[in-house]
């Protein structure tokens, strides 16, 4: 499973996105609007189920994208 966030410049979180399938198998996301990025996110471990997508809310709502508009990223609590 990947996580990708959509995120603006700053690192606040407006959304999560699980992708669910085989590794070789790529995605391509497009920003909803000017101003956000994608980033794929780094070290996030979730299982598949009923509670995830109360768990990327949570997630969401509490950390932030540590790094600018990188492909790659890692979260960090927000202060």
């Amino acid at each position: 499973m990947k996580i990708f966030a959509y995120h603006d410049s700053t690192g606040t979180i407006y959304s999560l996105v699980s992708v669910h399938g085989p590794e070789r198998i790529s995605v391509m996301l497009t920003p909803p609007k000017p101003g956000l990025f994608i980033s794929e996110v780094e070290g996030l471990e979730l299982k598949a189920g009923a509670g995830e997508a109360d768990a990327l809310r949570q997630i969401g709502k509490s950390h932030r994208v540590s790094t600018g508009s990188h492909p790659r990223c890692t979260l960090v609590k927000r202060p």
